[in-house]
């Protein structure tokens, strides 16, 4: 089978089995890394044994969209990621859900993430987290006033809780290891200006919108594309992936154009004996970029 057509079994298959269970569980870096392997294998050498030399390209890069340079193929541990903001999201729009205010498989790095991916709007307080939700010019206070959240023991009230009769405050508790500093009550100010400018709107439910959709709602491809955000861009989309071509040419083409092909230079890096010249024109030495551009013979045709 062709590289390209074991690219869309790996895409289609191996990735997609898995999927049902990674959006329930968040399972071991271990396992993920099984996983990984069993997809790397098969995409770079079929059924036979792996081997350096056959995978052309780094795995963190073939699992980059086409877009920035990769083959589309997933990143499980992203993807998993974004599968499990899904928790979050219905948290906070279907509270009717049997599972809301048990434990849900997101850690610290998944909510740092939904935090960032969100708007909130305030209604009466009573579904956004005090410490927990960006209330506070889109960041959220334990990140704002990391040294009042410390001391704070009851991390786990919402907003209007947390409001009602400075309650937040009866919350603070100094222990042995803490102590009253100048950065302490800098930030205990600037929670309680924050605190006292928040105007709950009784009857009127919190609102949450996602940034990464039109219609403001979650959806798992936009939460894996917003862990890329910033990342480079490449035209690979237009030259390569939409072109009407077959996919072993398009395949063949990407390597090709990162420079991933057994060209001489190439084998002669690697110290290789071959004769060095290209065997088209027989005149220049043959790389990736002089055959598909300047090789006088590849013009002609």
């Amino acid at each position: 089978m062709a590289a390209a057509g074991r690219t869309t079994l790996v895409k289609s298959v191996l990735t997609a089995q898995p999927i049902y269970l990674l959006t329930a569980l968040k399972i071991t870096k271990e396992s993920l890394e099984q996983l990984d392997k069993q997809r790397h294998r098969f995409l770079w050498a079929g059924t036979g044994d792996i081997t350096g030399g056959k995978c052309k390209v780094n795995w963190t890069k073939t699992c980059m969209p086409t877009s920035q340079g990769g083959l589309g193929v997933l990143n499980l541990d992203k993807f998993t990621r974004a599968l499990r903001l899904r928790w979050l999201w219905h948290e906070w729009k279907d509270q009717t859900k049997p599972w809301v205010g048990l434990e849900t498989p997101c850690d610290e790095i998944d909510r740092n993430l939904f935090a960032a991916s969100t708007n909130i709007t305030i209604g009466d307080g009573n579904t956004v987290r005090f410490w927990e939700s960006a209330w506070i010019g889109g960041r959220r206070p334990k990140d704002l006033m990391p040294l009042v959240y410390t001391i704070s023991k009851n991390r786990g009230k919402s907003l209007r809780q947390g409001k009602e009769e400075d309650a937040w405050v009866q919350d603070l508790k100094l222990d042995s290891q803490s102590s009253i500093t100048v950065d302490l009550v800098e930030q205990l100010v600037a929670l309680w200006e924050a605190v006292r400018n928040v105007h709950l709107d009784v009857g009127e439910p919190d609102q949450i919108t996602w940034k990464f959709t039109n219609n403001g709602h979650y959806t798992a491809s936009s939460a894996y594309h917003a862990q890329r955000c910033g990342a480079p861009s490449t035209n690979f989309n237009s030259l390569i992936w939409k072109a009407w071509a077959p996919g072993k040419y398009k395949f063949h083409a990407w390597l090709i154009i990162q420079n991933r092909v057994w060209t001489s230079d190439r084998l002669a890096t690697r110290g290789w004996q071959n004769n060095g010249c290209c065997p088209l024109c027989r005149r220049e030495t043959e790389t990736a970029l002089h055959l598909i551009a300047t090789c006088r013979y590849t013009k002609r045709i």
